[in-house]
């Protein structure tokens, strides 16, 4: 490989690795139900200069992963889909009960205390692996 074609591959790598470190996940925890779903909420600090976008999410312990958000139209209220949820530059998303959050179909139930792991996906940042607690309420 030619000097400039290294030097090239060199900078992509790099700002990629600078993106994924500017992406930070806090607290991330979802309500216990006993059902065989569960909603995951958290928070999405991006640290960086660009928006990133989370695009989607598996788990080995789920059947379906979704992104959705809940839409009040007078006093009807409504989940929809989502494609990606946006994180602006220097700024966070707010995962929460009653808004935006990821619902996790699961191939067994999980109970209070247990962990789910979830990798997240970015557009800008990759692959980020979670442990989500599940809880009875957020502490």
């Amino acid at each position: 490989m030619s000097r400039p074609a290294l030097m090239v591959a060199a900078l992509l790598l790099i700002s990629t690795a600078m993106a994924a470190g500017s992406l930070e996940v806090i607290e991330p925890w979802a309500k216990a139900s006993g059902a065989q779903q569960v909603e995951v909420y958290l928070t999405l600090r991006n640290d960086g200069s660009e928006q990133d976008r989370l695009i989607g999410a598996s788990s080995p312990l789920a059947s379906s992963v979704k992104l959705l958000t809940t839409v009040q139209l007078g006093s009807v209220s409504s989940v929809q889909p989502l494609k990606s949820i946006g994180i602006p530059a220097g700024g966070q998303q707010v995962l929460a009960p009653g808004h935006t959050h990821i619902e996790v179909g699961l191939k067994r139930g999980l109970q209070v205390g247990e962990t789910l792991p979830v990798m997240l996906q970015f557009e800008k940042a990759g692959q980020k692996k979670i442990e989500v607690t599940l809880k009875e309420q957020r502490d």
